[in-house]
């Protein structure tokens, strides 16, 4: 039987200014499918994207007294939400829950060809949770799909000389991206997830997830256009 691949699929990804992103969910789940079937065993961690920003967002406009821990569970539903749609679209190859506690990963695992799930408890990200979904499984790999080609020296959508970094240790990506986890924030893989996957020796690729191609090569393990945290 195959290990199983953990993926993190970025919210941006799947939900946009105008709600969910329903092409692009239909093809990348037609690309899980098609991995599933040529033997393939996926635990998919969705983001929460716009809808995320867009509801913690408005919870800080309306009162002042929303705490921190509030802002995280709003997210954390974000992300749940977005799962339950593409689980949704995963059938016959997922169990009927958007997986929630991690003492149901093992089990539900060992019966279905791919899990899906958001994020999981406060202080953390659907990054964060895909390390602890490896962990569970016994997966060597993560693969990160967002929404650039590479990790980069500086944003690229803000510095036009942001340079490609196509192999990164993780000591040096986490002096860039620092080490505190915000709600609603972006990165390619967010800080805390990357201090646990370096803990745990972990690698994750960084992948555009709307490149599909690139994507089946980085599931399949194969040279793929991205980056290569270790």
């Amino acid at each position: 039987m195959k290990d199983f691949i953990v993926v993190s699929l970025g919210g941006s990804l799947v939900s946009t200014d105008v709600g969910p992103n329903v092409s692009y969910i239909k093809k990348i789940c037609e690309l899980f499918k098609n991995e599933i079937r040529r033997g393939s065993r996926l635990a998919i961690i969705v983001g929460g994207g716009k809808i995320s920003r867009q509801y913690t967002d408005a919870a800080g406009r309306a009162s002042k007294a929303v705490s921190e821990r509030d802002l995280h569970w709003i997210g954390i539903y974000a992300t749940r939400i977005n799962a339950a749609l593409l689980k949704a679209l995963m059938k016959p190859y997922t169990p009927d829950d958007v997986l929630l506690p991690f003492g149901a990963y093992k089990t539900l695992a060992m019966k279905y060809k791919c899990v899906i799930g958001g994020g999981t408890e406060p202080g953390g990200s659907s990054d964060l949770a895909s390390i602890a979904w490896a962990k569970a499984l016994g997966a060597k790999r993560v693969v990160n799909c967002t929404n650039v080609d590479y990790v980069y020296t500086a944003d690229p959508r803000k510095v036009a000389g942001a340079k490609p970094l196509p192999n990164l240790s993780w000591n040096a990506y986490i002096k860039m991206v620092g080490s505190k986890f915000t709600p609603g924030a972006s990165w390619p893989f967010d800080p805390l997830a990357s201090i646990e996957a370096k803990r745990r020796g972990i690698i994750v690729n960084i992948v555009n997830g709307s490149n599909l191609k690139e994507v089946s090569k980085a599931l399949r393990g194969e040279k793929f256009k991205g980056s290569v945290l270790a």
